[in-house]
């Protein structure tokens, strides 16, 4: 396993990607956990690029519609969780912090305690709700595999659903990313091995982000 490049220095390792080698392309994404927007895709976006985004979360989902409305042409929104299976589970809302949610409540336990630690009643502000979820094999199916490049954000499930497909088939990406901050060492790897086995490199790294770029 060679990282050609792991930065630490406060900017998005992705960001700089997408700046260096995307934005002047032209393509498609998909953004699994998009939040509202305005994020590593958005001068994606702005450079005419077609994408879907796809946020379950139902407070982010609205500001998500309201910052995509002038690029509606180009850009699809799908408002559910995705999950290895599908089906109606539980989906855990932060009260604390705007726009965060999991379907892993461990993780946002851990990411409340983390950024509201001055706080002694985190666990009230951790609300449960019920949520469609559907399966990373099911949202392909509906929206196409023809992506340049796909980033899986999900706070916590990323593990799971990125080995729910096989990544060998989507010929046309380029990119890769999987968010990994709090994931254990062993999935981490576990992750690595799998998208190396479907022809994808682990290549670059920082805090929060693990890229993969195809195996030319």
């Amino acid at each position: 396993m060679n990282v050609t490049r792991v930065w630490h220095d406060g900017r998005d390792i992705l960001d700089r990607i997408i700046e260096q080698d995307f934005v002047q392309k032209s393509g498609r994404f998909l953004g699994v956990g998009a939040n509202i927007g305005k994020d590593w895709a958005w001068p994606l976006v702005c450079n005419g690029w077609h994408g879907v985004y796809v946020e379950p979360d139902p407070s982010a989902c609205s500001q998500l519609v309201k910052n995509c409305k002038p690029f509606g042409d180009r850009i699809q929104i799908v408002n559910c969780a995705v999950s290895g299976t599908g089906g109606l589970q539980s989906f855990f809302c932060s009260l604390k912090s705007n726009y965060n949610s999991s379907l892993n409540k461990k993780w946002l336990d851990k990411f409340v305690m983390l950024n509201h630690s001055k706080d002694n009643d985190d666990a009230e502000h951790i609300y449960p709700i019920l949520t469609n979820t559907i399966s990373f094999t099911d949202l392909i199916s509906h929206i196409g595999k023809d992506f340049t490049c796909i980033v899986i954000d999900t706070e916590g499930t990323d593990e799971e659903i990125v080995k729910s497909v096989d990544w060998s088939k989507f010929t046309n990406c380029e990119l890769v990313c999987i968010e990994h901050e709090f994931m254990e060492i062993k999935p981490h790897l576990s992750v690595i091995s799998y998208l190396h086995e479907c022809g994808f490199e682990f290549t670059d790294q920082d805090n929060c982000h693990a890229i993969y770029r195809r195996i030319n």
